[in-house]
């Protein structure tokens, strides 16, 4: 029995694969490589990502094992491997091995009741945690085979849930293209501006502090409205493209550096919240996150391409960050149906609907939540409205703590944030309002 709240269990989890991730594949300062080799470990990664959604469950689990003990093999073999094994094989083996290892890091936020906050404090512990371990007076070697213990330890992690390995995803892909795009321009902008940043940084390691920055920025946006923190970052890597077309090096390249540093945090913070979201977790995470991985991949064979400072290369970068904006309005503007539209009226007769199973039922939550008025849509955050649709099919609050793999004590505590924003006490009211908004009318609160 773990001594630690499970909850906390699980983001600690999460926490030390994100630090293996920054301080060694990633161009890390354990790599002992130059980030040229990035690509060569991002792409066999998102190959991985995408071969897993496609694997049975009893065959993920297996594959969640042997990821784990091969990760850490060759984190705590690196170097005698390298004498044996050309660079770019070796980080491509590495890439895909650990594919599983991330799904299984991210899975275990799954069993938190407030993910958000989960995921954003995993990024943030893991990205501190590579300043310490950075400052430590340990040999790199040391150093990783200290990372390659705590990988070992995912074998005694919680069991990941076979809940999360199932389940619809409807709209998965409505993101997908602007993360895509989005971490082609991050991926351009690092290559263009890490070099020169490197050699003037006058505080090596600050960069970190803006990631953290977005990444704690984006728990009370996401919470609002998911396209908040989407468009927060496109306004910072506006903000990093124009500092680097107006402003003298090297201060050119510490605003920049800070700024793209900044919009990482909210849309990784977003990348995983919105993966998290869906009930098969697993299919949702992969896709998503080879999405992410492939579009970083992307613009690191594009920074390579183009020298820095090269005219077609700001050109490039602005077109891919014009088209991520292109993609968000998009989506916003096809991915909803009407929120005015009266709700389907009973059939004529004797006034009762025809009898539905409980698949049927819970099958068509994510499609009545998209008919809530905009008004209360814009209150509610992602997780509130998809509960209000719940209970307004009046289903059991057992019922919806299991479609949405959470307690049923957290769905309560939905109800509860519904009742307290839009200022109704009882359910009877909150239908009330609800329809009251379909129809075209204004609501009336109690006591008015």
């Amino acid at each position: 029995m773990s001594l630690l709240p499970d909850h906390l269990t699980r983001t600690i989890g999460f926490t030390l694969y994100v630090l293996w991730l920054v301080a060694f594949p990633m161009s890390g300062p354990l790599l002992e490589g130059t980030t040229a080799a990035l690509p060569h470990f991002l792409w066999p990664q998102a190959i991985g990502l995408l071969a897993c959604t496609r694997c049975v469950p009893h065959m993920c689990i297996i594959l969640l094992r042997i990821s784990t003990l091969s990760t850490s093999l060759i984190t705590l073999l690196w170097l005698p491997l390298l004498e044996f094994v050309p660079d770019s094989v070796l980080y491509a083996a590495l890439g895909l091995v650990s594919a599983p290892l991330s799904i299984q890091a991210a899975l275990l936020l799954k069993g938190c009741h407030h993910f958000i906050g989960a995921a954003a404090t995993g990024l943030v512990a893991g990205n501190l945690g590579l300043l310490a371990l950075d400052a430590l007076p340990l040999d790199n070697a040391v150093k990783r085979a200290l990372l390659a213990g705590v990988l070992a330890g995912f074998l005694l992690a919680p069991p990941i849930a076979r809940s999360v390995l199932h389940g619809a995803t409807p709209n998965l892909y409505r993101y997908l293209p602007f993360i895509f795009l989005f971490q082609l321009l991050s991926g351009l902008m690092y290559g263009h501006l890490l070099p020169s940043y490197t050699t003037d940084a006058r505080w090596p390691g600050s960069e970190l502090l803006f990631y953290i920055s977005g990444a704690l920025l984006a728990i009370p946006l996401l919470r609002r409205r998911r396209e908040i923190a989407l468009l927060a970052a496109v306004c910072c890597s506006l903000l990093a493209f124009s500092s680097q077309q107006t402003l003298s090096s090297p201060l050119a390249e510490h605003v920049s550096l800070y700024c793209m540093m900044l919009a990482a945090g909210l849309v990784d913070v977003f990348a995983l919240s919105f993966a998290l979201s869906f009930g098969n977790a697993l299919r949702a995470y992969g896709l998503t996150t080879a999405a992410l991985v492939a579009g970083i991949a992307a613009g690191h064979h594009l920074a390579v391409i183009f020298t820095p400072g090269n005219t077609t290369l700001n050109l490039l970068a602005l077109i891919t960050l014009n088209l991520a904006v292109f993609t968000l309005i998009l989506q916003a503007g096809n991915g909803q149906t009407n929120p005015l539209r009266t709700p389907p009226s009973l059939p004529q007769g004797d006034g009762v609907a025809p009898e539905k199973n409980s698949a049927d039922e819970m099958q068509a939550i994510p499609e009545i939540r998209h008919e809530l008025p905009a008004s209360l849509s814009a209150l509610l955050s992602e997780q509130e409205c998809e509960v209000l649709a719940s209970v307004l099919q009046h289903h059991p609050y057992k019922q919806i703590a299991m479609r949405m793999n959470i307690s049923e004590s957290s769905v309560k505590t939905y109800v509860q944030r519904i009742y307290r924003k839009t200022g109704v006490f009882r359910r009877s009211q909150l239908v009330a309002m609800v329809h009251e908004a379909n129809a075209g009318h204004t609501p009336s609160r109690p006591g008015q």
